[in-house]
């Protein structure tokens, strides 16, 4: 549920800081040349989103509970990034991680995996709703650190720094590996499976 929460957090804030990002990094061009730059980063590091493939393939490689614990990591890891960015291009290439790690939906591997074939839907609606308070959260903190006389958005990177880090560990160290995958790995379908394969079935 946690994990769902910073997915939804991750997902939305970067789109809720654009002019204050413009502020800091962009301020020196006119307007209509930062809208451009803006646009033209955005379209680009979107492409991160499409490597849901290649999560999916290490999820069956490394495990459920490593990739798990590997994409909370990486959405704490990335947001520490973006905080530290002292110029747009580094920004923009850590939001493009970000993107990255919460396009995967690894939790939802785990409902399909473990819950019976009657609850799953129950189960990943419940995930899903209680992810509505990553939004709220990005509002509040949002509210919080962007303000018309003055913005500090790196603020806004606190929520998932703060989450990402401990949760990474709790995960690795207490949830257990799916009974399905270890079935799968026994009985050698995990080391069967290709690459291309992986791609074929994700597109």
């Amino acid at each position: 549920m946690l994990v769902q929460i910073l997915d939804s957090y991750a997902t939305v804030f970067p789109g809720a800081i654009p002019s204050a990002i413009a502020e800091s990094f962009l301020s020196d061009q006119p307007q209509d040349v930062q809208n451009a730059i803006i646009a033209f980063a955005t379209g680009a590091v979107s492409i991160g989103m499409y490597f849901l493939f290649f999560s999916h393939y290490l999820s069956d490689k490394l495990g459920r509970k490593k990739m798990l614990s590997i994409t909370v990591l990486g959405m704490a890891l990335a947001s520490f990034g973006m905080f530290f960015s002292f110029s747009y291009v580094m920004y923009m290439i850590f939001v493009f991680f970000l993107s990255f790690f919460f396009s995967s939906d690894i939790w939802l591997i785990y409902i399909n995996e473990e819950a019976k074939s009657n609850k799953r839907a129950y189960y990943s609606n419940i995930i899903l709703m209680a992810g509505l308070l990553g939004p709220i959260i990005m509002v509040i903190s949002r509210f919080i650190f962007i303000k018309e006389t003055g913005s500090f958005w790196q603020g806004m990177t606190f929520f998932p720094i703060i989450i990402g880090f401990p949760l990474c560990i709790v995960i690795y160290f207490t949830l257990k590996e799916t009974k399905r995958y270890q079935m799968m790995k026994e009985s050698g379908k995990i080391e069967a499976r290709s690459f291309k394969g992986g791609y074929r079935v994700n597109f």
